[in-house]
């Protein structure tokens, strides 16, 4: 997302394309901009848990 901003894709090209809402990639841009790389990992205990008990 952040590499496509800075092509000069607008939001809603961006989201369209990640079939996501311009809402979240507006959120991702704004969290790169404040807390560069560390803001936008993945924090953990985010997501659906592994089922593979043997990962």
């Amino acid at each position: 997302m952040i590499r496509l901003n800075a092509h000069g894709w607008y939001l809603e090209k961006i989201a369209a394309h990640f079939n996501l809402t311009v809402q979240t990639v507006r959120e991702v841009l704004h969290k790169w901009e404040k807390q560069g790389l560390e803001g936008v990992w993945e924090l953990p205990g985010r997501g659906r848990k592994p089922k593979c008990t043997l990962c």
